[in-house]
């Protein structure tokens, strides 16, 4: 990690972004309406999983000024931050969506989900699809992005012998069928695919109260 300063840990970093998020969850612009929006108005869940925002940077995060900070927690601490923007706006023209330290590994977000898992246990694409669906549906692993997936498929379904039915959660669109298709031939046929509803994901249909939709879908019921 690049810093300006004096090195500050990832733990620290975390935990400081997560004091500025504040009492009423006051981010930039529409950023309330995002959390809103993904199921991510309990104070104790954001506090569980440390999410934060980026109000006052700490050394060598300007770059991130405004942003949702997302922690990759594990037992043994913080071992990567992704940041993204929650501000409603062209993203491919004020410097990407999603943003991380240089060098930064690839990592499973919410590996804890392990451990609190016999079976079955879920994965999605995305790290707030992930926490929103430990916390209403079942323990669920996230990975940013197919990519991420395809890269180091063979470390992470080594992780996932250990279940013998895994639910992967699908956006609602092709991309999201596409990517949950692929993550389906890597783990065999204990995977199931739960789709979400046109133009929805796990988070968004979990705010609208439709979390038993996917329970039905991934088989729980």
């Amino acid at each position: 990690m690049q810093s300006n300063g004096p090195d500050i840990t990832l733990d620290t970093r975390a935990q400081e972004y997560n004091r500025q998020l504040g009492d009423v969850f006051d981010l930039p612009g529409k950023g309330r309406d995002y959390l809103e929006a993904h199921a991510l108005t309990d104070r104790a869940l954001v506090d569980q999983y440390q999410l934060g925002c980026v109000r006052n940077p700490l050394a060598g995060d300007e770059r991130f000024r405004g942003f949702l900070s997302i922690p990759y927690q594990t037992r043994f601490g913080v071992v990567a931050i992704t940041y993204r923007c929650v501000i409603p706006h062209d993203h491919g023209t004020h410097g990407g969506k999603y943003g991380q330290y240089s060098g930064q590994t690839a990592h499973l977000y919410n590996p804890n989900a392990c451990f609190l898992a016999n079976s079955p246990i879920g994965i999605a694409e995305g790290e707030v699809d992930a926490l929103v669906a430990s916390a209403a549906i079942l323990p669920t692993l996230g990975i940013s992005g197919v990519s991420k997936w395809s890269s180091m498929s063979k470390i992470w379904t080594i992780i996932l012998n250990d279940f013998d039915y895994v639910v992967v959660f699908a956006d609602g669109d092709k991309a999201g069928i596409d990517s949950a298709r692929r993550i389906q031939e890597d783990l065999g046929r204990k995977a199931v695919i739960a789709r979400c509803d046109e133009g929805e994901d796990v988070a968004s249909m979990v705010a609208a109260g439709r979390q038993d939709v996917l329970r039905a879908r991934a088989g729980l019921t």
